[in-house]
C-alpha cells in the first residue's frame, strides 16, 4: 500500500471532520516519513490498522468481537498488509478473516473513514511485541447476513451492541443511517415493476422485474440533489492528485454533470459512437486521474467498452462509483478484473428491492 494513499485518505477524513486535526497531528507527522514501510511494518513503533464498523441498519446495532490477545470487545479489524491496495480493502479483508461468510457479504457505505482512532497497544512478550501505537482507520459496512463465523484463533465471541455504546462514533453512524434511510426512500419512489422479467442494459441475458429509474429522479430538484450529495461522499476530492469524472451518455449524464458541478471537477461524457475520431465529449486532460460515475451498475459490456476507449485515448481510468449495483449483473466483478476499483452505495437484487419497497409502504 502506498503511503500517498494513506495521506489522501487522511486528507479526505479531515475534510469531513476538521475538528479532529489536532488529535491526529502525531499521525500527520508520522506520514511525513518518506519510508514506504514506516507505518506498515509491525516492527515500527506505530502501525496503520484498518477497522470495520459493521452496522445492521434495521436494528441500528453494531458488531463487536472479543479479541483473544487483548481480552477486550473491539470492532473487527487489524494490521494493514503490504499486499492491501487500499485502506477500505484492508478493512474488508480483516472483517472477512474474523467473521467468515458474513464479512464477504458486507457492503461498504463510504470509501472514506468515519473515524480515525489513535490508541496504545500494550506489550505482548509472547509475540515479541513492545508497547506501540495504532492509527486505526475505521470504515462503515452494512451486513446483508447475520451468520457470523468467528475466526477462533483471533476472536472468541461476537455480539451486536447499540450505537450508543460507541459514544461519539455511534452518533456519527446514526447520522449516516438517517441519510441512508432518506436515500432508500427516494429509490423506492423511483422503482418500476415490470409484468414479467425484462432485459436491462445491453445484455439480453440480464433480465429483471424491478427497475431503478434514477434518471427520472434527477429531474426532480430535491431528489436530484440528494443523489448528488450521496454520491459526492464517495468520490475522492482531496490530496495532491487531480481528478475528473467520466459519465456515459447512455446512462445518467445529468447525474454526472450535476456531480461535476458540485465537486468542481472536470467532466467527460462518453459517447455511443466515434465522432471526429473521439469517443469523449469534453476536454481530454491526460494529467488528470479519471473516475467513472453512473447511477446503476448492471451489465458489464458497455462499461468495459467505455474503459477500453478511455484508455485508448490515454486516460487514467481505474476507479468507478455507482449509486446502485444490481446483483443480477456482473458489472462490478468484471470491472474489478479490468483493474477498475468500484464502489456502489447500494447492492440489491429484485427480491431485495421488493422487500425494501414493501417495508417503505408499511411506514
Amino acid at each position: 500500500m502506498e503511503l500517498e494513499h494513506i495521506r489522501q485518505t487522511l486528507g479526505r477524513y479531515l475534510a469531513h471532520f476538521p475538528d479532529d486535526r489536532l488529535s491526529l497531528r502525531q499521525l500527520e507527522q508520522a506520514l511525513a516519513d518518506p519510508r514506504k514501510d514506516a507505518l506498515i511494518s509491525r516492527q515500527s513503533p506505530a502501525h496503520i490498522t484498518a477497522g470495520a464498523v459493521v452496522v445492521d441498519p434495521k436494528r441500528r446495532t453494531v458488531l463487536q468481537v472479543l479479541h483473544r490477545g487483548l481480552n477486550r470487545w473491539l470492532l473487527p479489524g487489524g494490521h494493514v498488509e503490504a499486499s492491501d491496495r487500499t485502506l477500505p480493502e484492508a478493512a474488508h479483508r480483516e472483517l472477512t478473516e474474523e467473521t467468515g461468510e458474513a464479512g464477504r457479504h458486507a457492503s461498504i457505505m463510504f470509501d472514506y473513514p468515519l473515524d480515525v482512532d489513535v490508541h496504545v497497544i500494550p506489550e505482548h512478550p509472547e509475540r515479541g511485541e513492545s508497547e506501540h501505537l495504532h492509527f486505526d482507520f475505521r470504515f462503515v459496512f452494512t451486513m446483508s447476513t447475520g451468520d457470523v463465523e468467528l475466526a477462533t484463533h483471533e476472536v472468541e465471541e461476537f455480539r451486536w451492541t447499540t450505537l450508543d455504546a460507541l459514544g461519539p462514533l455511534g452518533q456519527r453512524v446514526e447520522v449516516l443511517l438517517d441519510d441512508a434511510d432518506e436515500l432508500d426512500e427516494l429509490i423506492c419512489r423511483h422503482l418500476e415493476i415490470a409484468d414479467g422479467a425484462r432485459a436491462i442494459g445491453f445484455s439480453p441475458h440480464l433480465r429483471v422485474e424491478v427497475f431503478v429509474d434514477l434518471l427520472s429522479a434527477m429531474l426532480i430538484p430535491r431528489h436530484g440533489q440528494l443523489l448528488v450529495d450521496a454520491l459526492a461522499r464517495i468520490i475522492p476530492t482531496t490530496g495532491k492528485e487531480r481528478w475528473g469524472l467520466v459519465a456515459p451518455k447512455w446512462g445518467n449524464p445529468i447525474l454526472g454533470y450535476r456531480l461535476a458541478q458540485a465537486a468542481e471537477l472536470p467532466l467527460l461524457l462518453a459517447r455511443d459512437d466515434n465522432l471526429f475520431g473521439r469517443w469523449m465529449d469534453g476536454v481530454v486532460d491526460h494529467s488528470v486521474r479519471w473516475l467513472l460515475v453512473d447511477d446503476v451498475a448492471s451489465d458489464s459490456e458497455r462499461l468495459v467498452e467505455l474503459i477500453e476507449r478511455a484508455r485508448a485515448e490515454g486516460l487514467r481510468l481505474n476507479d468507478a462509483r455507482f449509486i446502485v449495483s444490481r446483483r443480477e449483473g456482473d458489472a462490478i466483478a468484471v470491472l474489478e478484473r479490468e483493474g477498475v476499483r468500484s464502489v456502489a452505495l447500494r447492492e440489491w437484487d429484485d427480491e431485495q428491492l421488493r422487500q425494501l419497497r414493501a417495508a417503505w409502504r408499511r411506514r
